[in-house]
């Protein structure tokens, strides 16, 4: 009900943030979304332990690479992917603190209209954190996620063309 009440962006990715990390241990959380002309997932919000990351990395999908992201991306499915894979220097900048290695992660597909409009990374310090039925829920709260996501895209190009089309009246 949060997610459809608001039409802003920031306000969506925190409430996403908020409520996942009650229900799944997601020190490490992060949305991107997909530029399909550029093949480009820029992450747009990320969190490590309850912080903001203020440096957000882009990822450029290249088909050479087979991380956890492109998985997701290429398969419209989530990846969970455990040990060395999850602790790899492609997540966030600078995540892999010395005494607590990244043990589990997770990326689920935001799909809208059978396109991929970005990415939800959930990673944790604890082995095997995810598992086959969190994927499956996580995949359902991805998808209620992106749609909040298009709606508030919509609602904002939607304002912004009244407002053209009032500058030109």
């Amino acid at each position: 009900r949060e997610l459809s009440a608001t039409r802003d962006l920031k306000v969506i990715y925190s409430i996403a943030e908020r409520h996942l990390a009650e229900l799944i241990d997601c020190p490490h959380f992060a949305i991107a979304l997909l530029h399909p002309s550029t093949n480009v997932l820029e992450t747009v919000y990320a969190t490590i332990n309850a912080n903001a990351v203020q440096e957000l990395p882009h990822y450029p999908l290249k088909s050479s690479i087979r991380d956890g992201r492109q998985k997701a991306v290429v398969s419209q499915q989530p990846v969970i992917v455990h040990g060395s894979d999850a602790q790899r220097k492609t997540g966030l900048l600078a995540l892999n603190e010395p005494t607590t290695k990244l043990q589990s992660a997770i990326y689920i597909p935001m799909l809208t209209e059978n396109q991929v409009l970005g990415l939800i990374e959930l990673r944790s310090y604890v082995e095997n954190a995810y598992t086959r039925a969190d994927w499956e829920w996580l995949n359902v709260v991805a998808h209620q996620i992106g749609l909040a996501i298009q709606n508030a895209r919509l609602f904002m190009q939607t304002q912004q063309r009244l407002a053209e089309l009032s500058a030109l009246h």
